[in-house]
This record gives structure tokens, C-alpha cells and sequence, in this order.
């Protein structure tokens, strides 16, 4: 009989054995992933510009302004386009005894640095085109650059008191 007891503890003490030297063995994969997301945003820092004619000179020479980080865009995930639209051609009167209205073919949006785009092209399709971007971008600032025509160009629509013409400028970030 103790040699079966110790037969069979022996047998129990080797199965224990086996089992702690698998465990000690044992071995688990886990997957790491890096997940890569695009993300776009584009942000405009302002909500108005006022391009006035206060003098003679500047009907004759026309007048602009430009505003420095204008607008800041992120693009993660390949290149972009930035498009202006307005929902019409020409500036509408919003104020004033003037003309009712005056064309947008003369009044420009640009980036600085690159070819502005007058109001008129902005009002088909998609708008206009201001930048082409082919590669990623993160907190990107970019100037503005509206402009207004000189040569006299509105002096006959102008009116007895000042006349406001408007028209609302909308940009659009897209993938490329």
C-alpha cells in the first residue's frame, strides 16, 4: 500500500510539476494599433470688412485691406482646397440713397501671396479657388486680402448719404 500512496503521490507531484513549468511557458499576443484619422477645420478670424471710399483718392486709386491671419486652417490626411462663394455676383445695397447695386467684378478676395478672385467668380459652382494645398497642415494662418476697384470706378453709385453694399463671402475647406 505505501508504495502505491507513493506512486501516486509521485505521479501527482509530476503532473504538478508539468503544469507549472506550461504556465511559466505560456505566452499571450496583443495588437497595437496607431489609428490614423483625417481631420479638417478651418477657422475664419473675422466676421466683417469694411472697404471705404473716404477721398477722392480713393475712388481714383481704389482701396483694400489685408488681415493677417485671416484665416487658419488644419488639414491632416493629404492635400486641400480653400474655396470662397458668394450667393450672388454683385454687392447688393443694404444701406443708403445709391445705386441698388454694384458689380462684384471688381471687388477681389485673396490669399496674400496668391491671384485674388473677384466676387462675380465666386457666385458659380463651388466659388472660387483661393489655395491649393498638397500636403497636410496643422494650425496653418493665412492672410486675407480684399480689394475694392479704383478708376472712378463707383463714384456714380454712390448716393446723397453713405451707401452700404454687401455681399456675404463663404469658405469651404475640402480634401483635395
Amino acid at each position: 500500500m505505501q508504495k502505491k500512496i507513493k506512486k501516486l503521490v509521485l505521479t501527482v507531484f509530476a503532473f504538478a510539476t508539468a503544469i507549472a513549468a506550461q504556465a511559466q511557458d505560456s505566452e499571450t499576443k496583443v495588437n497595437l494599433n496607431v489609428i490614423l484619422k483625417p481631420v479638417r477645420s478651418l477657422t475664419v478670424n473675422h466676421t466683417a470688412v469694411d472697404l471705404e471710399y473716404k477721398t477722392a483718392e480713393d475712388y481714383k486709386n481704389g482701396v483694400s485691406q489685408t488681415i493677417d491671419n485671416g484665416l487658419s486652417i488644419t488639414n491632416i490626411g493629404g492635400g486641400f482646397r480653400l474655396y470662397a462663394k458668394t450667393n450672388t455676383s454683385d454687392l447688393q445695397k443694404r444701406a443708403g440713397s445709391g445705386a441698388g447695386s454694384i458689380s462684384g467684378e471688381r471687388v477681389t478676395v485673396g490669399i496674400v501671396g496668391n491671384p485674388a478672385r473677384s466676387v462675380s467668380s465666386m457666385a458659380n459652382g463651388n466659388g472660387a479657388e483661393l489655395l491649393h494645398g498638397d500636403k497636410s497642415v496643422v494650425g496653418q494662418s493665412y492672410g486675407l486680402v480684399y480689394q475694392a476697384a479704383g478708376n472712378d470706378e463707383y463714384v456714380n453709385a454712390a448716393g446723397r448719404d453713405l451707401t452700404r453694399f454687401t455681399v456675404e463671402v463663404t469658405y469651404t475647406l475640402v480634401t483635395d
